[in-house]
């Protein structure tokens, strides 16, 4: 966030498996001891997974070995690994990674209940996607087609472009050149924005964490 720069507020939109369409925010959090720690994982988004706590805290470290060379996008790859797990599949993770015993049980004992409460999960998400949470930076605002369609339609571009191209791509000179309405540009701290102004993608859009702004 720009008040405390050892944190981190995300948003992962699910775009298959279980929770297809779930729309989950979180926060990392680093630690004094980090790098020598992993940073911490949690949702701010309730959530309803085998391997998240009721707290809404996932430990990385239950499935891979943390070191020095480690990344924080070694996190983000287990975060997905988890939310990608086929409706009928194995449990997501191992024994060692459940963190809540109860939705391991249903899973197993009572799928279709299951299925009914990861829906159910899956909706509250929805619902909660622009409601403002304190301590939490990231505000989502409303669609709106003069304002985001052409930014959209530029992201889409750019999905089929070259890595190169996209690391070259100048968002503030497409901004400007775009003549978009005075909702992109930069609101009041506090204030609802335009997501797509302020996050970069992590593996096109499956995460939006906030961009350091100048």
């Amino acid at each position: 966030s720009s008040e405390n720069m050892n944190r981190w507020d995300g948003v992962y939109f699910v775009s298959r498996g279980e929770y297809r369409n779930g729309i989950f925010k979180f926060q990392i959090v680093f630690p004094e001891q980090y790098p020598n720690v992993p940073p911490q994982f949690c949702f701010r988004t309730p959530i309803y997974h085998v391997n998240i706590d009721r707290n809404g805290t996932l430990d990385a470290s239950r499935s891979f070995q943390w070191s020095l060379t480690s990344r924080v996008s070694n996190i983000l790859d287990y975060v997905k690994e988890l939310f990608s797990a086929p409706k009928d599949g194995p449990l997501p993770g191992t024994m060692q990674t459940i963190l809540n015993p109860e939705v391991a049980r249903l899973r197993l004992q009572n799928p279709e209940e299951y299925q009914n409460k990861v829906r159910e999960c899956v909706d509250a998400s929805l619902r909660s996607v622009y409601q403002s949470q304190d301590g939490f930076a990231i505000k989502f605002d409303h669609y709106q087609p003069a304002v985001h369609d052409p930014i959209r339609n530029k992201l889409s571009e750019l999905a089929e472009s070259t890595p190169e191209q996209r690391a070259d791509f100048d968002w503030r000179a497409f901004l400007e050149d775009a003549a978009l309405p005075p909702q992109i540009g930069r609101r009041p701290r506090g204030e609802p924005c335009d997501p797509f102004q302020l996050f970069f993608l992590v593996d096109r859009s499956s995460f939006a964490i906030p961009h350091a702004e100048g």
